[in-house]
This record gives C-alpha cells, sequence and structure tokens, in this order.
C-alpha cells in the first residue's frame, strides 16, 4: 500500500463522504456513501473504503 492510499484511508475516515466526492463528483458513488453515512457511520466508512481502494478505469 503506497503513502497515498494510506492518506486517502486517513481522509476517508476523517471526512469519507467529502473524499468520495472529490474522487467522483457528484456521481452515483457520492450519493450512494451519503445515504450509506446517514444510515450510520460504520456503513459509510465501509461502502468509502470500498469505493476509493477499488479499480475504476473512469476514475
Amino acid at each position: 500500500m503506497g503513502c497515498t492510499n494510506l492518506f486517502a484511508i486517513l481522509i476517508a475516515i476523517i471526512m469519507l463522504v467529502v473524499r468520495v466526492l472529490l474522487r467522483f463528483g457528484s456521481r452515483v458513488e457520492f450519493w450512494i456513501c451519503l445515504f450509506f453515512t446517514t444510515l450510520g457511520y460504520l456503513p459509510g466508512i465501509v461502502y468509502a473504503f470500498y469505493v476509493l481502494l477499488g479499480t475504476y478505469p473512469w476514475a
């Protein structure tokens, strides 16, 4: 795991919705993360890790 991924994980824990917004913009990933975060902080963190550490060709 590189330094960039470690930094992304720390930012995701602190400001997970903002981090997803900065990476993907106002697309479906952001709205799903916002929905999970309103359900509870832990589901939002899990989804943010899934999205931020996943490999997407359009990101």
